[in-house]
């Protein structure tokens, strides 16, 4: 069965405050015919003299829009959506004043029948490591998308920065960014590239994604590398908004947003790196029970003089020092002083210690003969 989510907005008043916006749903066998979800969330129609597929609500709102679907870790699904939190009223406008915050709430049901699910709130969140309250004036978190690879979500965090504000030169004010976070359980992600300014995607003032950049839900992986599509576009955000706008209401032409895509080396699209060519560098895994035999390392040199060695440690056995490694690669297995393996380790808990020089180490991963 798929199903396929959608919020149903009612925007009203002078200050255009969200009056509801409920998630509604359909599902399909086939991905072509689809039926209604008849959910349980009550919802007032905004025309009482036409039906209204709204009162299909399955997930009661305030919600926005942006939904991603996904098997839950820990549930059967989970749902993740752009929150709207509240401004408050004009003459008590409380934490969030000038604007609705953007922000993220993930939902989580156990059931298999969305027309029966009963949803649980598991995490409900918005930007505020920086500047608190006031965050959202310097940046909001506008979607999150997410990919489950290799035991880790990746998530896209599409963050609005510098809302409304066009005073500094493009490509820094009322643009999106894309950032990654990763997670392991798609619910509560590290945040800290958003926090070090290190986007995924970065244009140049002058490329045609200089405005705005929407990835898609997920990454495809096939020959080596990850590849994200994305939406980009030359106009800022509410440029861009506003351009649509018009299109819609006013069957005028909008120009400017295209699909890009961006390749990253397979398993290599963050990465730990050495200080300079001449510095070595450690980095010590956490310890965690060895479940095969061989280890293996995606690991990329800058030079001749780039080296990686390793050292694996166990609570019980002891410690083994592999042979030095001067040649890279996605699949580089490691050798070991006086061992042919690590089986001597297997199902015991252990640590790995990487020692690098001139060196990016993307991934390792445990594998057995």
């Amino acid at each position: 069965m798929h199903p396929l989510f959608f919020s149903r907005v009612r925007i009203a008043g002078p200050r255009a405050t969200w009056e509801w916006a409920h998630i509604c749903a359909f599902e399909s066998s086939d991905g072509i015919s689809w039926r209604r979800v008849a959910g349980g969330i009550p919802m007032r129609p905004h025309n009482t003299s036409k039906p209204d597929l709204s009162q299909a609500g399955v997930a009661p709102g305030p919600t926005d829009s942006y939904l991603q679907l996904q098997s839950g870790t820990h549930s059967q699904f989970q749902l993740t959506t752009r929150y709207e939190f509240s401004i408050g009223e004009e003459d008590t406008p409380g934490a969030y004043h000038w604007r609705g915050i953007r922000g993220i709430r993930t939902l989580v049901t156990n059931s298999s029948n969305l027309s029966h699910a009963r949803w649980a709130l598991a995490n409900a969140w918005a930007l505020d490591m920086e500047y608190g309250q006031h965050e959202h004036l310097r940046r909001m978190i506008y979607q999150v998308t997410s990919t489950l690879y290799a035991g880790v979500y990746f998530g896209f965090l599409d963050v609005l920065e510098w809302p409304r504000d066009e005073s500094a030169q493009l490509p820094q004010g009322d643009v999106n960014r894309i950032y990654v976070g990763t997670s392991r359980d798609g619910i509560n992600f590290d945040l800290r590239w958003i926090y070090a300014a290190q986007p995924l995607h970065e244009p140049e003032p002058l490329d045609w994604d200089r405005g705005v950049t929407t990835p898609a839900a997920e990454f495809v992986t096939a020959h080596g590398y990850h590849w994200l599509y994305y939406r980009g576009c030359s106009k800022t955000h509410d440029r861009c908004g506003d351009c649509m706008r018009n299109k819609w209401l006013h069957n005028t032409s909008c120009h400017g947003c295209h699909v890009g895509l961006l390749k990253f080396r397979q398993d290599g699209m963050l990465h730990l790196s050495t200080s300079s060519a001449a510095a070595w560098g450690t980095v010590t895994t956490r310890w965690f029970i060895l479940r095969g035999r061989q280890i293996e390392v995606n690991v990329e040199f800058w030079g001749a003089k780039g080296t990686l060695e390793a050292r694996i440690a166990s609570n019980t056995s002891g410690v083994i020092m592999s042979k030095q490694h001067m040649t890279g690669g996605l699949h580089v297995i490691l050798e070991w002083e006086g061992a042919t393996n690590v089986a001597q380790f297997f199902n015991h808990l252990v640590m790995l210690k990487f020692r690098l020089k001139a060196a990016n180490l993307y991934a390792f991963q445990v594998r057995s003969l």
